[in-house]
């Protein structure tokens, strides 16, 4: 009994000292979790905002995509007038004064 006795204080400075480490420990790990909750916040938004990019990407390239083959249509379209025969004759009065009204030339 007295060897419990005379080892009594070191083991409640053990136990306090466990305690502490327990606390600091505990500490840290609460604010390791709040970090790491907010950086997979913000991976997820990052992670929205280059679906979002990549989406409006595909649509652009749609678009440009159209724009030339409407490109392509115009230059064959414009290519075709003028190999046409009399491609290259004057304009009649009334066509000249239309297509300056039209265009402002």
């Amino acid at each position: 009994m007295t060897a419990l006795l005379r080892a009594l204080p070191m083991v409640l400075a053990g136990g306090a000292v466990g305690g502490l480490v327990w606390l600091i420990l505990g500490a840290q790990l609460k604010e390791a979790r709040a970090e790491l909750a907010i950086e997979r916040h913000g991976r997820i938004q990052a992670e929205a905002t280059l679906d979002r990019q990549a989406q409006a990407a595909a649509v652009h390239r749609a678009h440009l995509d159209r724009m030339s083959e409407m490109d392509r249509g115009r230059i064959e379209t414009i290519d075709f007038l003028r190999e046409l025969e009399g491609g290259d004759a004057p304009l009649s009065d009334y066509l000249r004064a239309s297509g300056e009204r039209l265009w402002g030339q």
